[in-house]
């Protein structure tokens, strides 16, 4: 299990591996056999195993089973289909955490708000940045104020479809259920702070 930690990706092979190695070693520590040498190296696998979760469920619209790192380098079309790594996710995140437990709930939430407020900023980039280069015709020039609509109304557009594919996501049973929608995209909001014209994100 060691091993394997030292070369994890987010990716499905990589972490049913580590959740086939993890089982006995987990029950060999409830069972108390384990040296104390050998739980000292089980709380190192237990923290990187946790950072990459946090890895899974931070970007789990951007996973990709063909990429070296596990994850996409472009940002493509949103899919409304789980990733095939989240399944053994959720399997090693319930071995490890008592996943009905209040503690681990907020870990889950705290990691899919993460996953939507990286997704939301991706969609605002463009947004932000014509908000920011034309301050000053905002309010004065028509081109300018129609070309805003526009990449506005795209805004809105993707962040529906964002909300959409989590709802698809909810509905294949692989996430906790009563975790996603607290979760997802729903839960971010685009703002115009007025006195920067910029947006920003706030999670509610």
């Amino acid at each position: 299990l060691c091993y394997i930690m030292n070369v994890a990706t987010p990716t499905k092979d990589c972490l049913e591996l580590t959740y086939e190695l993890l089982l006995p070693v987990i029950k060999a520590r409830d069972d108390r056999t384990l040296t104390r040498q050998e739980r000292s190296i089980l709380l190192d696998c237990e923290d990187r195993i946790n950072v990459l979760l946090a890895i899974v469920f931070e970007n789990y619209k951007s996973l990709d089973e063909h990429s070296i790192t596990g994850l996409s380098e472009l940002f493509g079309p949103i899919s409304d289909c789980a990733a095939p790594a989240l399944a053994p996710a959720v399997q090693i995140f319930s071995v490890l955490h008592d996943i009905l437990s209040n503690e681990a709930q907020s870990i889950l939430r705290s990691y899919l708000q993460a996953a939507a407020a990286k997704r939301c900023r991706r969609h605002m980039i463009e947004t932000d940045e014509f908000m920011s280069s034309n301050n000053d015709n905002l309010l004065t020039d028509d081109m300018t104020i129609s070309a805003a609509y526009l990449k506005m109304k795209t805004l809105c557009i993707n962040i529906s479809l964002e909300i959409q594919a989590d709802i698809k996501i909810h509905d294949q049973n692989i996430l906790p259920r009563l975790q996603i929608y607290a979760c997802s995209s729903k839960s971010i909001f685009v703002c115009l702070d007025t006195t920067q014209n910029s947006p920003h994100i706030f999670p509610l």
